[in-house]
């Protein structure tokens, strides 16, 4: 069975800061072990250091398999 996917993501709004990062990251993998089984995932950061921690869970999930 063949998929379509999309997706989108939009940083968040700070009147105070307007060159805020987009904190979203996202990993996608379809077909894991020949059994398609898909992983979508949204890795949602918030705080300043939001982005290094949506980034860390995105890069480490994508290891697993």
């Amino acid at each position: 069975m063949k998929q379509k996917y999309s997706y989108r993501t939009r940083q968040g709004v700070q009147i105070n800061n307007p060159n805020k990062v987009n904190q979203d990251s996202l990993v996608i993998k379809t077909n894991l072990a020949d059994k398609n089984i898909n992983i979508y995932a949204v890795a949602d950061g918030h705080g300043a250091f939001g982005h290094f921690v949506s980034q860390f869970i995105v890069k480490n999930l994508s290891k697993l398999y």
